[in-house]
């Protein structure tokens, strides 16, 4: 049974060619070729993920049949000139009656970082990786405790999560926090001691921004 796309979304697909390469060979991005029949989808390749042996893509059904079932294959040549190919079928369907396409000019997926911060300076990230976000975002400290995350149209109403951890203890006296999203632009978000007061300072904090259509 082939994979259902609406006409309106953006879908990622991972290829993994892991059964297929030497465990020590990588695929690069020069290595990576992807073909659709019949034309149709379209790949977004700003988009693609390579990492290790498995490439992600995103397929764009927005110029597709209704009830067509279209074969998007990728190729991929590891780093000791192994050539493989996996194809996945891909059946279009329309959406149901009234629902509405998130607007482009608005992502959705994931963004996730490890922060650390100290004094006034804003939170610097040892670690971070986005996920159908179109862009990285900028971690400012507004106030004790209070600080944003701003990326232009990234955040849309109703449909943004904000999620904070703190390694307790790795710093000072921080235990926990929290965000919210404040526009389209900017998200806020807050870290706390024990006693519930905003506090500056922290190590390790694991911080993930989630958008949904």
């Amino acid at each position: 049974m082939p994979y259902i796309q609406k006409l309106t979304e953006i879908k990622r697909y991972p290829f993994d060619f892991s059964s297929y390469f030497d465990p020590s060979a990588t695929i690069s991005s020069g290595g990576v070729s992807v073909t659709v029949t019949p034309s149709g989808p379209t790949e977004v390749t700003a988009l693609r993920e390579i990492s290790g042996q498995q490439v992600t893509i995103s397929v764009d059904g927005g110029a597709c049949t209704a009830s067509t079932v279209y074969t998007i294959g990728c190729t991929a040549i590891d780093s000791a000139g192994n050539r493989q190919s996996i194809d996945y079928d891909i059946l279009m369907i329309a959406d149901p009656a009234g629902s509405v396409a998130v607007p482009p000019t608005l992502s959705a997926g994931l963004y996730t970082s490890i922060l650390s911060q100290a004094g006034t300076a804003a939170p610097t990230a040892s670690m971070s990786k986005s996920s159908l976000i179109a862009g990285t975002p900028v971690h400012t400290r507004t106030a004790v405790g209070t600080f944003r995350a701003t990326l232009t149209a990234a955040f849309p109403a109703g449909k943004t999560q904000v999620t904070v951890t703190v390694s307790k203890g790795l710093v000072g006296n921080e235990s926990d926090g929290d965000g919210v999203r404040i526009s389209d632009d900017v998200v806020e978000w807050y870290v706390r001691d024990f006693a519930g007061n905003l506090v500056d300072g922290f190590n390790g904090l694991a911080f993930t921004i989630q958008t949904f259509n």
